[in-house]
């Protein structure tokens, strides 16, 4: 009968799948590492593009609304808090599309020249600076509908709640777990006055026990 034995390497192998499970930010990091800068840069450069379709497809959708809502004549006979409204919304809408398809259009400028770092860093600003746009672009949209169906004290505080929920989910849960990946991967100082390998010295280190005094014996 055949024994059945575990294969070589494989204890290493469980140990490393359940470091990934407990530390996901220090293995990525060290799997990071193991990339070329090239690699690195095209990998990067592909996950923004997959983000910047969703965005893009967000902001087409608002902008090509914006624009037609112009030749419906209802904005002509509103005041000047709602036409301003509208071209607040319109223009930021019409800028972040513009700073969300860029990356698309210098990335066939610079085709084939070596420019990956640089195609990265810039699409990174210009995507953070459309989605900002993009966010300003809403939160004017629905103060234009919330002002046309609701009374103005309404309007402005579900606006308001509207924009709150914007920027929690776009800007502080983001940012927030920014922060904690940025601590738990920044390295830790070393302690001074003591040599490498050694660890620091507790606070309260326990007094070493000593041998009960013996008795003397005196000269008589």
């Amino acid at each position: 009968m055949r024994d059945h034995q575990d294969a070589p390497g494989s204890g290493a192998l469980i140990g490393r799948l359940f470091e990934r499970t407990l530390a996901p930010s220090r293995v990525l990091h060290e799997v990071e590492t193991d990339e070329s800068e090239l690699e690195r840069c095209q990998r990067n450069f592909n996950e923004l593009l997959q983000e910047l379709r969703v965005a893009q497809a967000g902001v087409q959708i608002l902008f090509a609304f914006l624009l037609t809502l112009a030749f419906t004549g209802r904005l002509a006979e509103s005041g000047t808090f709602v036409r301003a409204s509208y071209m607040v919304a319109l223009l930021s809408a019409g800028s972040s599309a513009a700073l969300l398809i860029a990356p698309v259009a210098q990335h066939r400028m610079l085709f084939r020249l070596g420019s990956k770092p640089y195609l990265v860093q810039s699409s990174h600003r210009m995507a953070s600076a459309g989605l900002g746009l993009l966010l300003v672009s809403m939160v004017s949209s629905v103060l234009l509908a919330s002002d046309a169906v609701l009374p103005w004290p309404l309007a402005i505080v579900a606006t308001a709640v509207v924009a709150l929920w914007f920027v929690t989910l776009w800007v502080a849960v983001p940012w927030a777990e920014r922060r904690s990946a940025l601590t738990e991967r920044a390295p830790r100082p070393p302690v001074v006055g003591l040599p490498a390998g050694r660890s620091r010295p507790a606070l309260h280190p326990r007094a070493p026990e000593r041998d009960a005094p013996r008795d003397i014996p005196t000269a008589s």
